[in-house]
């Protein structure tokens, strides 16, 4: 990179995380009130059901984290050599492995629905709610590589787009449906999840929107990816480090 470029990238770097501190505060304050929204309107044993749902997904994580952090990692640097072919491999197998993890739920959930229930010896779990559950997972999944990989580009605006059209969406439609009285297929908890998705959905087609016009549009030059051990061993170490937190998330 020559001068003007390294200065250019300083100018974005820093108007990239002004605008991400101002877009995450906004987020915190819009997932603060969908959380006053849930606790009015679901009972106290829905809401349960809920955070142990999203506990769930956090624990997930840990399978494709694997790949985010070297996302992270790896990407910019590649990006800054113009090794466009590498960052494109690296991002398509963090969605590869991302896509097996949420696949693999979805279709365990698809054909056993009743595993939450076995699995947490309980029979609060609606084979419906299981069902939505397994595609918000899914899509939330998918849209962390999405996320992160944003993020390795220095693509702060698009980020905070995915952020705040998923919390704008589920805090305004879960206000409005259950505010009114309306509750899809008869329970308040089916009606927060089927909101869940089509936020999740929304902010998966924004983020592949991004990624290819940042990414994926690029020429594909530069040398193959090889280092995929190295990647691995990268990505291994990093998650080590938050699977105590993953854990007792899940246990709470």
């Amino acid at each position: 990179m020559d001068a003007t470029e390294v200065n250019e990238l300083y100018k974005s770097t820093a108007k990239g995380a002004v605008f991400n501190y101002l877009a995450a505060n906004l987020g915190i304050v819009l997932q603060f009130l969908i959380t006053l929204v849930l606790i009015k309107f679901l009972s106290v044993n829905e809401f349960g059901v809920y955070s142990l749902f999203f506990s769930t997904v956090t624990f997930l994580f840990i399978f494709s984290g694997l790949a985010y952090y070297a996302i992270a990692r790896f990407i910019p640097d590649y990006m800054a050599k113009k090794n466009y072919r590498s960052a494109q491999q690296l991002f398509w197998r963090g969605v590869q492995l991302t896509f097996a993890n949420g696949f693999v739920v979805l279709l365990a959930l698809l054909l056993f629905p009743e595993a939450f229930n076995q699995f947490f010896r309980s029979q609060d779990f609606k084979a419906l709610d299981v069902i939505l559950f397994a595609r918000i997972n899914f899509f939330q999944l998918m849209s962390n590589t999405f996320d992160w990989t944003l993020n390795a580009l220095l693509k702060q605006k698009a980020r905070a787009l995915m952020r705040l059209a998923y919390a704008g969406l589920t805090l305004l439609a879960c206000f409005l449906l259950l505010s009114n009285g309306v509750w899809l297929f008869g329970s308040a908890l089916t009606t927060v999840l089927s909101v869940l998705l089509a936020s999740s959905i929304l902010t998966f087609l924004i983020g592949a929107f991004f990624i290819h016009k940042s990414l994926l549009r690029l020429p594909a030059v530069g040398t193959p990816l090889t280092n995929l051990r190295r990647l691995a061993r990268y990505g291994v170490f990093s998650q080590l480090s938050y699977l105590g937190e993953l854990v007792t998330n899940l246990t709470i």
